[in-house]
């Protein structure tokens, strides 16, 4: 493979016009396409710099060094996702949001159901990241409520969401949560 060859292929794996490179370089989009045509050749500076862009050595830019093989279908497959902790932690809050509740309707008479839980719910079929950010939001409204609640009346029922939403929220910003949302990748 030449080297014009090469650049061509390294630009559109990564999905690059010859302008974008050419902008990205400081030089003309005909430049790029003399380079990939074998018509002129890039120099030191200009190929560290387009290594440096497709992120990889000098020696793969230049074809001293194989391209990875590609993988087949099989092998590509996604590997088996450990436990998923985000629906652990719904299940689990779901249950205790239940005891809580059952605990303050006979307590004080009245129903108490956190609104995070609802849109934790929705967040196991809805995985963007605004409703990362919704449950967020929710779970630190459910530990000011929690807080308020143990400030006035200080009962045993405000420990209890204080703690479970405290520890949502660090749940939410595991890796494996955030990557269910697409927050990181």
């Amino acid at each position: 493979m030449t080297l014009g060859e090469n650049l061509q292929n390294l630009r559109k794996e990564a999905g690059l016009s010859q302008e974008q490179v050419a902008q990205q370089l400081f030089v003309s989009r005909q430049t790029v396409s003399k380079w990939e045509n074998n018509l002129a050749e890039p120099g030191v500076e200009n190929l560290k710099a387009l290594a440096g862009l497709y992120g990889v050595t000098l020696d793969r830019l230049v074809g001293m060094e194989p391209p990875p093989p590609l993988q087949s279908e099989a092998v590509r497959a996604e590997p088996e996702a450990p436990a998923d902790s985000y629906l652990m932690f719904v299940l689990i809050f779901g249950l205790v949001c239940i005891l809580i509740s059952t605990g303050s309707m006979v307590a004080y008479g009245e129903l108490q159901i956190p609104i995070a839980l609802f849109v934790m719910i929705a967040g196991i079929w809805l995985r963007y990241p605004v409703v990362w950010s919704a449950i967020q939001l929710m779970l630190s409204w459910e530990v000011l409520v929690a807080a308020a609640h143990i400030m006035l009346y200080g009962a045993v029922v405000g420990v209890g969401m204080l703690l479970l939403s405290a520890t949502g929220i660090w749940i939410m910003f595991q890796g494996s949560v955030q990557e269910r949302f697409g927050i990181v990748r």
